[in-house]
């Protein structure tokens, strides 16, 4: 649910802490699929834009659950509902990449 809670939304300091946790959780815990999937997201992350489609991932990760509880198969694309969030919630972040820079030099 982290990375349900965190896509398509500002890049904050709590969004992003969701997301570095779904990527480990995912590297520890997921399909050998899912990790490859992941990895492509991550390198996604490092380009100018770091605008990732979470959509394959999640669509695997929703089947391979559904598939585990033996519960009945959902076809279609992931879906999202954002609703606009007032200027006051949020919250100020550093850019993604100067945050990944400075973990790097830690």
């Amino acid at each position: 649910m982290r990375i349900a809670s965190s896509s398509n939304r500002p890049l904050t300091s709590e969004t992003i802490e969701r997301i570095e946790t779904f990527v480990s959780e995912i590297q520890l815990y997921g399909t050998p699929r899912q990790v490859t999937l992941m990895s492509e997201a991550v390198k996604e992350f490092l380009k100018p834009r770091y605008k990732v489609d979470w959509d394959p991932l999640l669509a695997d990760l929703r089947d391979t659950i559904r598939s585990e509880l033996r519960l009945e198969a959902v076809t279609g694309s992931v879906w999202w509902l954002r609703m606009p969030v007032p200027p006051a919630k949020l919250t100020p972040h550093a850019p993604f990449k100067e945050k990944l820079r400075h973990r790097n030099n830690v």
